[in-house]
């Protein structure tokens, strides 16, 4: 509404800004090397100097890994350039699977709860369902 955020407002401010480093630096310098300030002002001067030039900060770099990219991982497989899948193709040979044991024919009564009771009209297969 008044203009402050207009290109020209906001460059006048960073030029503003940018002209207070240098006297703000040279005060935290001042405070850090002044013997008559608590250490603690002193302390804190020198880490937000350090801070400030980019030196002894801590960073850290949060890795999400969706599901699928940890799980497809494996399966992924890069070829030489010029190789063609196929040429890696070896025959192979169906193997027909063993046949299932054969059961003997169950007698007696179905081993779990009884089925539930339906009215009339409704045919069951003698297990409930």
């Amino acid at each position: 509404m008044h203009g402050g955020a207009t290109k020209a407002a906001r460059a006048r401010a960073e030029e503003r800004l940018l002209a207070a480093t240098d006297p703000a630096a040279a005060k935290l310098v001042s405070l850090m090397t002044d013997k008559t300030v608590p250490y603690s002002v002193q302390l804190a001067a020198a880490k937000d100097i350090l801070d400030r030039a980019g030196i002894g900060t801590k960073q850290e770099l949060d890795i999400v890994i969706k599901p699928w990219q940890r799980d497809i991982e494996g399966l992924v497989v890069d070829l030489p350039p010029g190789n063609r899948y196929d040429d890696d193709v070896v025959d192979g040979e169906v193997v027909e699977p063993d046949p299932l044991p054969a059961f003997p024919p169950h007698d007696g009564p179905y081993p779990g709860p009884p089925p539930p009771q339906y009215g009339t009209g409704y045919t069951t297969d003698g297990f409930g369902r």
